[in-house]
């Protein structure tokens, strides 16, 4: 080594501080510095353009080197394009190629506008990684049911399709490691068993869900369950749902997002329901159809009343449209937080229960 060389110590604190967007420059800026500036640039790869996608994975195809740095692979869209345009045939032939490369990749997002491009995820010869998340906006198929078995140390799985009556379905044990699920009620069907240790469970609801024929079947999960996010619940069937996860999984920490009823249409069976969940903290609701909405102080009555039955309450968020308030226990006073233009499919409070 010559004297004037920098020991391996300095360059990685060198490079832990630099940018990333300065990254490239300090790879030419000489060898020493080369290794450690493209581990931490290629071990993410993310970015909202999918030329710019395309173009580091050429990259990692060309450069055998940069195959294995690749930890988190996210490829999307910007939101401000036309979302429902595809992604160019080439562009997956070069995304399938590089995947072959990624050893050591454990979190992979795809966001394919069209849905029918899984043959990326089972054509490749052999898959050289296991994951640990997976968010995949693919319908369901042969190729994304032969990818998911492939997966055994994946723990936490976003998915846009799940099987229907005669589509693919996965081997029985498959999953084996999963513990956040987020999807449609088929694949929560097809995944609630002993062999899934289930923690947290988001449910995409339709308007032909039989949810109420789902929700029994909860119990196989009851012992590790501790988060239960249901969208789209209708208001018809929810006080029966309530009850009925209730008397499940009375552990949950986490349970929503509920059509709470008026005060005028209100049993005492949801208050029942609340009693029983004695490890209940976090509770979201939806009171759109509530007219007029109640605000501030009139609002605040909602965590104060439903405490009285479940004291255990920390957290209350409420729900209209796309406004959310978040409703926080501090000592004996709720305080509140206000925001506009959210989506409650992606929102994590479920995830962090």
């Amino acid at each position: 080594m010559s004297k004037n060389a920098l020991s391996p110590e300095i360059c990685t604190r060198v490079v832990h501080w630099t940018r990333r967007i300065d990254l490239p420059a300090l790879c030419r800026t000489s060898k020493v510095f080369q290794r450690e500036a493209e581990i931490k640039l290629y071990s993410t790869i993310m970015c909202a353009n999918i030329n710019t996608t395309y173009h580091a994975c050429e990259s990692i195809v060309t450069q055998p080197r940069l195959g294995p740095y690749v930890r988190l692979l996210s490829i999307y869209q910007d939101q401000r394009r036309n979302q429902r345009e595809p992604f160019p045939y080439r562009f997956w032939q070069m995304i399938q190629i590089a995947l072959s490369k990624m050893r050591s990749l454990e979190f992979l997002l795809i966001h394919d506008p069209v849905a029918f491009n899984s043959w990326v995820l089972s054509d490749i010869p052999r898959i050289p990684f296991q994951l640990r998340e997976a968010t995949l906006r693919f319908s369901w198929d042969l190729h994304l049911v032969k990818f998911l078995e492939s997966q055994n140390k994946l723990r936490k799985l976003s998915i846009l399709d799940g099987p229907e009556e005669n589509a693919p379905q996965l081997e029985p044990g498959s999953l084996s490691m999963l513990q956040i699920l987020d999807g449609p009620l088929s694949i929560a069907s097809a995944l609630v068993s002993d062999s899934c240790p289930l923690t947290h469970i988001q449910i995409v609801l339709d308007k032909d869900s039989r949810m109420l024929t789902f929700v029994p079947r909860l119990y196989i999960v009851a012992s590790t369950l501790q988060a239960l996010s249901m969208l789209n619940m209708p208001e018809e069937v929810a006080l029966d749902a309530v009850e009925t996860v209730a008397s499940v999984c009375p552990n949950l920490r986490y349970f929503g997002i509920l059509p709470l009823p008026l005060p005028s249409n209100r049993s005492n069976r949801f208050h029942r329901a609340l009693m029983v969940m004695h490890n209940l903290q976090t509770l979201e609701l939806d009171i759109a159809q509530w007219s007029p909405h109640p605000t501030g102080v009139l609002q605040r009555c909602l965590p104060a009343e439903l405490r009285i039955y479940r004291p255990t309450l920390e957290y209350v968020c409420v729900w209209v449209g796309t406004n959310r308030t978040l409703w926080i226990l501090d000592g004996d006073r709720w305080n509140f937080h206000s925001e506009s233009g959210q989506h409650p499919q992606l929102e994590n409070f479920w995830r962090n229960a």
